[in-house]
């Protein structure tokens, strides 16, 4: 037993890994109308920004790509997973209805129960590709890689 006026200290939990990740069939599409992951992962960064602009309810976002000429569903997971799940071009599709919404919010609680170890399979199953991990470790990897290396003598 700790004694009294002792604190036991507990651990400092870290936030969850951020991943982002695109439905197969949603790559398909991006390849197709040249949308970049790397705007793909800007657009989350909004998305986390600013969650209420482009909420449609239930954990499911739209989000304008391509210069405001393509639409996207995005599924969240507690603001940790990301998944693009459906494009669809402004001028073919106005908006989605509300039975598709309805299917988006079931998706998205299906997919906010997967594991880190379920994510990974369906990654290698090619069920999903994954587009960004971790954005934040990412640019201090990048910003370890600029600095000077110490010369060896």
């Amino acid at each position: 037993m700790p004694e009294p006026g002792n604190k036991t200290v507990q651990p400092v939990s870290r936030p969850a890994t951020v991943r982002v990740f695109k439905a197969a069939k949603f790559a398909d599409g991006a390849a197709r109308r040249r949308i970049s992951d790397q705007e793909l992962c800007d657009a989350v960064a909004q998305l986390q920004a600013s969650p209420k602009t482009y909420s449609l309810g239930g954990e499911v976002y739209k989000k304008r790509l391509n210069d405001n000429m393509d639409r996207s569903i995005v599924l969240a997971k507690g603001g940790i997973h990301w998944f693009y799940a459906h494009l669809f071009q402004k001028k073919t599709q106005d908006n989605i209805t509300g039975k598709e919404l309805d299917v988006f919010k079931e998706a998205a609680k299906v997919l906010g129960k997967l594991t880190g170890t379920e994510l990974d399979a369906a990654v290698t199953a090619g069920k999903f590709v994954e587009i960004c991990h971790d954005r934040e470790s990412q640019e201090i990897e990048q910003s370890d890689r600029k600095r000077p290396q110490a010369r060896k003598r």
